[in-house]
């Protein structure tokens, strides 16, 4: 599953919160809101075609007015 169906998917998911996909890097992130981040943390790892069962990374980026948390996930499948 590509970035691009992973989002898709999300968005079909229902989950409030899901922001945009970003493309413009190396690699791709989806904005989350804190309120949303169970859901699809929840998501991503239940999902057949997704199932991103290891979270091997969380690390945080200081912007001047916000702390941004990224988890690396990764599917052993």
């Amino acid at each position: 599953m590509n970035e691009r169906a992973i989002h898709q998917g999300l968005l079909a998911a229902g989950i409030a919160g899901v922001g945009e996909l970003d493309e413009s890097s190396k690699d791709p992130t989806i904005e989350v809101q804190p309120e949303a981040l169970v859901a699809t943390m929840t998501w991503l790892r239940d999902d057949p075609g997704c199932a991103m069962e290891m979270l091997h990374l969380v690390t945080a980026i200081e912007r001047p007015d916000r702390m941004d948390v990224v988890y690396h996930l990764s599917s052993l499948a």
